[in-house]
């Protein structure tokens, strides 16, 4: 089971285009122009107050409305915010001063069959005294109105994918808490407490029960932070992996093959606890022998490198390729490093060969971009 992808309702999609919607918006302004001249007409008793309304207030709009698609695409295309700021100023004074031009041409033309004086320097100047201070507001009007649609709409992809951020999480912490209330791991865990008492063992019981205790505290009341120090995420595990050790008492060992400059690396909170725990149940849990669950952690270059690695039958056994690959542990991790990480991460699953240097088993390796982040507590 992955995390919900966001609802249709949540995405919104347009009703109108862009370009569509600011063009009827310079058609609404020019229908207000007309109604105002129309309006100081009617007032000095003018008899072909609507005809020159129409013609000299609202027609002129008609041009600047098709030329309007374009002004949202080239604000779209060159935003002011992004890049190289300098040249597209440049680039929006020249497509302005090309607007204006080519709305003052196409004005003229417009109202010229309603003209008593032949088209010429005189109309052309006209139009051009009249609509270049006009035009040149409407373009920025244009820019701008694309710029703040684009930042409302960033503002809520940003917090859509926050809020399915910690969903993702609030998961996880289910699934881990799942994990550790599973009847067979309490009841196991139970049985090794039995166990420890009947040997006489009160420090052995004292602790078992204190660290299941810290456990569920720590994945039920965690911080709810995407991103913890590897050092904080490798100490909530421990607390893990001792409870898994009563469990499987000699038939479980831990090896740690971690770099000390990797211990600071931001990782997402309980990364490690669903590739270990498939590791238990598939690996561990699967094998009559002992088994041995590496977990390794290096950074290489710009980038962390995770690894878990064990000695089980591997992932060529069918059960493990659908509950292991597939499960809610692995498929919640897979989608939270989507939406953390884009396409900056890694997320192998394969069987490991003679060319790891290993007779068999399975390795879950995770790539991250490196980034340290401060240390707290777990």
């Amino acid at each position: 089971m992955t995390a919900p992808a966001a609802p249709a309702s949540d995405r919104a999609p347009e009703r109108l285009p862009l370009g569509a919607a600011v063009a009827l918006l310079c058609l609404a302004v020019g229908t207000l122009e007309a109604a105002q001249s129309f309006g100081a007409s009617f007032i000095r008793d003018n008899a072909h107050g609507l005809r020159d309304a129409i013609v000299f207030s609202w027609l002129p709009w008609i041009p600047a409305a098709l030329l309007a698609p374009l002004v949202v695409a080239g604000a779209q295309r060159w935003p002011l915010d992004r890049g190289r700021r300098g040249r597209r100023v440049a680039i929006h004074v020249a497509a302005m001063l090309a607007f204006i031009a080519l709305h003052v041409l196409a004005a003229a033309l417009t109202v010229l069959p309603w003209m008593s004086v032949p088209f010429g320097t005189l109309l052309f100047a006209k139009q051009a005294t009249f609509r270049s201070a006009m035009d040149a507001a409407v373009y920025w009007a244009i820019v701008g109105g694309v710029h703040a649609v684009r930042a409302a709409r960033e503002a809520r992809e940003r917090e859509q994918a926050a809020a399915r951020l910690e969903a993702g999480l609030a998961e996880a912490r289910l699934a881990a808490l799942r994990a550790q209330l599973d009847p067979h791991f309490l009841f196991n865990t139970l049985n090794a407490v039995s166990a420890l008492a009947l040997r006489g063992d009160g420090e052995g019981v004292v602790r078992a029960l204190s660290t299941l205790s810290e456990l569920l505290r720590a994945t039920l009341g965690g911080a709810p932070t995407q991103e913890v120090a590897l050092a904080d995420e490798l100490a909530l595990l421990d607390r893990y992996l001792e409870i898994q050790r009563l469990r499987f008492s000699d038939r479980l060992t831990v090896a740690r093959d971690v770099d000390a400059g990797a211990l600071d690396a931001a990782v997402p909170a309980m990364l490690l606890q669903p590739l270990v725990e498939n590791a238990v149940q598939h690996g561990v849990a699967a094998s009559p022998g002992p088994t041995t669950i590496t977990i390794g952690a290096r950074r290489e270059g710009d980038v962390l490198r995770v690894e878990v690695r064990d000695g089980g039958p591997g992932f060529a056994r069918a059960e493990r390729l659908a509950h292991g690959g597939n499960g809610i542990g692995l498929a919640n991790t897979r989608e939270r490093l989507a939406q953390l990480y884009g396409g900056a991460h890694r997320l192998e699953c394969r069987d490991l060969g003679e060319s790891d240097g290993a007779p068999g088993g399975a390795l879950v390796a995770v790539t991250l971009p490196y980034r340290p982040v401060a240390r707290g507590a777990p």
